[in-house]
């Protein structure tokens, strides 16, 4: 069955994009200088980007046992996560509200 159409999935998906964009255009940088520079940047985002995913997998149902199985010394930031799935439920409890006005 497919899911409707949400602004607000539609936003999280499009931030996703950009930072994984980012994240790979960081990557294809040749210089050694620059990349001294951007290699912390890019982990960083790299870390965001994956706490990004696993709230976004997590908040559309599926089980963190069909995310991911992260080795024991690279677990994910959960406060991140939890923090990250709050405000997105915030904001689709209110997209849902808005809606349902709508009907009325």
């Amino acid at each position: 069955m497919r899911r409707k159409w949400n602004p607000i999935i539609a936003k999280i998906k499009s931030g996703n994009s950009k930072i994984a964009s980012a994240i790979r255009n960081m990557k294809k940088l040749k210089d050694d200088e620059l990349r001294r520079i951007v290699d912390p940047t890019q982990r960083k985002l790299s870390n965001f980007s994956r706490c990004q995913h696993i709230a976004y997998c997590e908040l559309r149902g599926k089980r963190r046992e069909e995310i991911e199985k992260p080795a024991p010394d690279n677990i994910p930031n959960e406060q991140l996560i939890a923090n990250l799935k709050d405000i997105w439920k915030t904001e689709l409890e209110k997209e849902a509200k808005r809606k349902e006005e709508e009907k009325t």
